[in-house]
């Protein structure tokens, strides 16, 4: 019996795997008999990626299934849950195929881990098959994969930045991190700034265009990956700018279905997206934030700050219950005269683990926005710009995110924790530096250093020695070159083994260098293949037809090698070089 639930479960864990889309606007009718799947299927249907899907949820099995849709008409996607065997699940399949229209997809629950009723299944025009118990997100990734495009696989990555208020240096952050991505990623980034009549992206990539955001807002409903390429400014090669209009003019107001059009037709195209949202909120940018695959949320170190961060982080953790909880950055600390919470009680406050802090820099930051430029671009390996880098690294999805820490200090830092004392009545002094002991992180990396220096210090000598072999095995052959152009004159043996021995006395290295003596003998055409040491005398034996016989020499070195290295990395071993030459 092969175990089919571990197999999908692994699937499902697939490293650096494409993020789930959103799921298209479509009817799904599920007909589950346990509560277990009952509750699952409900937590998955209100996960921000089945915003669009009308999922309806009923009891009973396959049989409940055939009869409502003998009746009326069935929806795009209808699953069921079964506990029968297998011969009734095929009968009981076969009765809902006649009564679903054409096109219905079917998922199955069941508690079979059997890959043989998989593959029947798969052969009878179910869609998915999954295994009980499942999470919610099991579910989606099923519903996703019945409605997943063949011809077209769409890559792109939505990260919205948004500030925790006014100030905070979210816009600053956005444009520098997208150019960071850009240069980054195998795929091109699209920054736009819905920061529609106030927005800097102009100002910091010091460019300027006519309209921008503002052709995209006009006629929403004839945007394309065509057009949206055109009206997209080009800054590098892989990163493209929607910049925000200065008209104050002009008024907008954003539809939901507007920023899903934008979306999705950016998605499409295989653009990794960087939204710079304003602080506001509307139902366009609770919109964007519901939907966007990485949400970066810049704070400085107040209680203003700390409070909106608050409140954001919460709602997005109860509205996104299956995402990992926004990023956050903490803008402008060390800021003088000014009074702030420290970026460890602010993080705790707010209810996240870590957070990435970038230094105030006045002259850094000024300097750039005055003349146009970026701070990655000005200063790439500041204190800020390795932050950016930094996070760039995280939201672009080029690295494994929120990954535990591991190696040594994960090591040493679970085995601290797991220790007790052995006295109980210890001392308070020593409790103290016990305590301090377990949170000191100095000299870490030395010891991590002191591990593997002597691994990669064998490892540089054992090359060198291959190095070295190389060389004495190219030194031999040069010999043997060299009296096998000798032998073509036909000198004789002692005079080729005179050759070979002078040309190996040139090099030092070759000291223990044995030559054998050369040998010289005559084969007849018919034979010309026997061996040296089988081989008539020259002139001896008559060969077939009259014909003349062939002369040959035959030339062998070999020497000793010893590596440099321990003999338990790189043994001793012997550097051998033959050759045969027919004189014509």
């Amino acid at each position: 019996m092969n175990q089919l639930g571990k197999q999908i479960q692994e699937m499902s864990q697939i490293v650096d795997a494409p993020p789930l889309l959103p799921i298209p606007k479509v009817e799904v009718a599920t007909f589950c008999r346990s509560e277990e799947v009952t509750e699952a299927i409900r937590t998955a249907a209100i996960d921000r990626r089945m915003a669009r899907a009308t999922v309806t949820i009923k009891s009973g099995g396959i049989r409940e299934a055939t009869a409502l849709y003998g009746g009326i008409t069935s929806p795009n996607l209808v699953v069921v849950e079964n506990d029968d065997d297998e011969v009734r699940l095929m009968a009981a399949l076969e009765a809902l195929a006649v009564e679903c229209v054409t096109g219905t997809k079917v998922i199955v629950i069941g508690r079979s881990n059997d890959v043989s009723l998989y593959k029947k299944l798969l052969d009878a025009g179910v869609s998915d098959y999954l295994v009980m118990p499942f999470e919610p997100m099991d579910f989606v990734a099923a519903v996703h994969r019945c409605f997943r495009s063949s011809t077209e696989e769409k890559l792109g990555r939505i990260v919205a930045f948004v500030g925790a208020k006014g100030g905070t240096g979210s816009s600053t952050l956005a444009h520098n991190v997208a150019y960071a991505m850009s240069n980054r990623v195998d795929a091109d980034v699209l920054l736009a700034d819905l920061d529609l009549q106030s927005g800097t992206l102009g100002l910091n990539f010091d460019i300027e265009v006519a309209n921008g955001m503002l052709d995209v807002l006009e006629s929403p409903d004839r945007l394309d990956d065509v057009l949206l390429r055109r009206l997209a400014v080009t800054y590098t090669d892989r990163l493209h700018l929607l910049p925000a209009t200065t008209d104050f003019n002009k008024f907008f107001s954003l539809r939901e279905d507007n920023v899903d059009h934008l979306l999705e037709v950016a998605r499409s195209s295989s653009w990794h997206i960087v939204l710079d949202v304003p602080h506001i909120w509307t139902q366009w940018t609770r919109k964007i934030l519901l939907e966007a695959d990485e949400i970066v949320i810049t704070a400085t170190p107040d209680l203003a700050s700390m409070r909106n961060a608050k409140n954001l982080i919460d709602f997005l953790k109860k509205a996104r219950p299956n995402d990992p909880p926004p990023r956050l950055v903490l803008n402008k600390l060390g800021t003088a005269k000014l009074p702030e919470i420290k970026p460890k009680d602010f993080v705790a406050a707010v209810g996240l683990q870590e957070s990435v802090s970038i230094a105030f820099n006045p002259h850094l930051f000024g300097a750039a926005a005055n003349n146009g430029k970026l701070v990655i671009e000005r200063a790439p390996t500041s204190e800020a710009g390795r932050a950016i880098v930094a996070l760039a690294w995280r939201v672009g999805g080029t690295r494994e995110r929120r990954t535990h820490q591991k190696g040594l200090k994960a090591l040493l830092r679970n085995v601290f924790k797991r220790t007790k004392p052995t006295k109980p009545k210890a001392s308070s002094a020593l409790r103290k530096k016990v305590g301090e002991f377990k949170a000191s992180e100095t000299g870490a990396s030395a010891v991590e250093f002191a591990l593997i220096a002597p691994v990669l210090a064998l490892a540089l000598v054992a090359m060198a020695d291959l190095g070295f072999a190389i060389y004495e095995r190219m030194t031999l052959d040069h010999a043997l070159r060299a009296g096998a152009q000798a032998a073509m004159a036909d000198p004789g043996a002692t005079q080729v083994y005179k050759v070979m021995q002078s040309t190996l006395a040139k090099s030092a290295n070759l000291a223990n260098t044995t030559v054998a003596a050369v040998t010289r003998y005559c084969a007849c055409p018919e034979n010309a293949d026997v061996k040296p040491e089988a081989a008539p005398e020259c002139g001896k034996t008559p060969c077939a037809n009259s014909a003349p016989e062939l002369i040959f020499y035959r030339l062998d070195a070999a020497t000793l090698y010893r590596p440099m290295s321990a003999p338990e990395v790189l043994p001793d071993f012997d550097l051998n070089s033959s050759i045969q030459v027919e004189v014509r």
